[in-house]
């Protein structure tokens, strides 16, 4: 008997453990091309009627094939980083450590050791060095965007989009 397709040609899911699917990046449109592994054919596919889909989905292809792709809605690069740092409040009333998980041109992802109560919405000071051969210092006003855990997604403030440190680090 033949294996059922969802109605949608994609769904929200968890890739296997130990399975790192491929990265396809959603233009402004919502809109992705994906490829199967399998047989190689390329596909479109349209986020604009499903705002809530998930970093990773499942999807099926014409050949039969199930596979995962992971999805970036981010407008810039984010590369992946394990960077020690600090943060603190503008007014100085509250400081702590942070490792910087992900940078781009436009923000950071940054894991704090324990809660500090921080909300979206919120400004912060972060410091912390990259792991280039300069050893280049950033220090950069941000805006707290999520907070999931002890996981804070952050904007910078007033940067520069042509930041040439960073720009270069980004493409290294």
């Amino acid at each position: 008997m033949a294996e059922i397709l969802p109605a949608l040609p994609f769904e929200t899911a968890q890739a296997p453990p130990g399975q790192e699917p491929p990265t396809y990046y959603v233009d402004e449109n919502r809109q992705v091309m994906v490829l199967c592994p399998k047989c190689e054919r390329a596909r479109n596919l349209d986020f604009t009627q499903h705002p809530e889909v998930g970093p990773v989905i499942r999807t099926w292809c014409k050949c039969g094939n199930e596979y995962f792709c992971r999805l970036e809605f981010r407008r810039t690069y984010r590369k992946r980083v394990n960077l020690r740092g600090t943060f603190g409040l503008p007014d100085g009333s509250m400081q702590g450590d942070m490792t910087v998980t992900d940078i781009s041109l436009g923000g950071v992802g940054m894991k704090l050791p324990t809660s500090y109560g921080l909300q979206p919405g919120m400004f912060l000071d972060v410091s912390f060095q990259l792991d280039n051969l300069k050893g280049t210092p950033i220090q950069r006003r941000v805006l707290v965007r999520t907070v999931h855990g002890l996981s804070i997604g952050a904007e910078f403030v007033g940067h520069r989009e042509r930041d040439k440190d960073l720009g270069y680090y980004l493409m290294a």
